[in-house]
């Protein structure tokens, strides 16, 4: 698909959202309301549907896990005790307007401006070490009357994206962490053997969702030398290489990683595996990533991370990022090279603490209790007399 083609996509996608969110938001105002609350996350049954589904139990609101089509999962009903629809589906449209509460990472039903009967939550997909929203071309961005951050400085980047004010930015935490922090690491499977290192690369061409090239694919992924040379600086460790490519990527970028000492997996593994993502990255030794914000949140470790830059130039100029890789560099090792990458690895140290540089510009807020005490505050901000007792 060119890139002039997803341009008029996303031209048609506003077009779309100029008549049909003010409708949306009638139908909202217009419908009485539950004690419910609806979650849509990308990819389905992530960890933040998880921990949102967890928590709003915990407080007596009935969590409503709206999904792809084709993607309903009992084992959610009979595990997690969410409800699960089909988001393009009548129940999930219905669920949806009867909702007092909304939460989603990516939109929902174009997201329009909130009704003052149902409150929003943006929680995105976390911290936007990238530029998004509208500091992209022809960006299609949602509405909401709350969204979270993990420090002031990103309190600053995410009400600028998103063209909100700052008051609507929760400094507080991304509910995904409390699986960083809880002190439980998962099982894992016998295919995958401790000690291990994860891999999360984003895309270059992303093939689903808002689809984009982003940066230089031959040069931030490795050639077969290089992750080999990568792999055998892991095996001189006795460490075996965990990558997950991003849920967006090309089946291309997937074939990079073709390894004896790799181990690829997915969403479905994890779900197969009965285990979430942020519980496998709390037993990792380190986290390599390029510009994921997987990166912040796995500061809570005090584990190594390294830092991919390998198509820097290239990524600035086409998707460009909120920071200086001088302030990237306080959260990981950059890596500019795979050969860099490969060296920095046989020198391995665990244990590394994280600076207090990287704490003040990319978590700063308290990093245990992300969901409960975001319920409080989403509770107490819009609906304080249905507050419950126990939150």
């Amino acid at each position: 698909m060119n890139r002039h083609f997803r341009l008029n996509t996303h031209r048609e996608k506003r077009k779309l959202s100029k008549w049909s969110r003010p409708a949306i938001r009638f139908a909202v105002r217009m419908t009485p309301k539950r004690r419910s609350a609806v979650i849509r996350t990308f990819p389905d049954f992530d960890d933040t549907a998880f921990v949102l589904t967890r928590g709003l139990q915990k407080v007596g609101i009935r969590p409503i896990l709206l999904v792809s089509r084709g993607a309903v999962s009992r084992d959610w009903v009979s595990e997690h005790g969410a409800v699960v629809q089909p988001a393009l589906s009548l129940k999930g449209v219905v669920s949806y307007l009867r909702s007092r509460y909304v939460f989603f990472t990516h939109s929902l039903y174009l997201s329009p401006k909130p009704s003052s009967n149902q409150l929003s939550v943006n929680l995105w997909h976390g911290m936007p070490l990238k530029r998004i929203g509208y500091d992209l071309p022809d960006a299609l961005v949602p509405n909401f009357d709350l969204t979270v951050a993990t420090s002031s400085r990103f309190a600053d980047i995410v009400a600028r994206s998103f063209g909100v004010s700052t008051e609507q930015v929760w400094v507080g935490g991304l509910p995904r962490n409390d699986l960083l922090t809880e002190g439980e690491v998962a099982e894992v499977s016998a295919s995958i053997p401790s000690p291990y290192v994860v891999w999360l690369p984003t895309y270059r061409s992303s093939v689903l969702g808002s689809t984009r090239d982003d940066g230089d694919g031959q040069d931030a992924l490795p050639s077969p030398q290089e992750l080999d040379l990568i792999c055998s600086a892991l095996m001189s460790k006795g460490i075996l290489l965990i990558v997950k490519m991003h849920p967006m990527a090309s089946l291309l970028e997937t074939e990079r990683f073709q390894h004896p000492n790799v181990r690829l997996i997915d969403e479905s593994w994890l779900r197969l595996s009965g285990i979430h993502l942020y519980q496998l990255l709390a037993g990792a030794q380190a986290l390599i990533s390029d510009y994921s914000s997987v990166l912040v949140d796995y500061q809570i470790s005090g584990r190594p991370t390294f830092v991919v830059a390998t198509d820097a130039d290239s990524y600035e100029k086409s998707r460009g990022l909120n920071f200086s890789y001088s302030e990237l560099s306080s959260l990981g090792s950059i890596q500019t090279s795979y050969a860099n990458l490969a060296s920095s690895l046989r020198e391995l140290v665990i244990g590394i603490e994280s600076s207090a540089r990287a704490e003040s510009l990319f978590y700063s807020a308290d990093r245990e209790n992300a969901t409960s005490r975001l319920l409080s505050h989403v509770m107490a901000t819009k609906f304080p007399k249905k507050q419950p007792p126990n939150v």
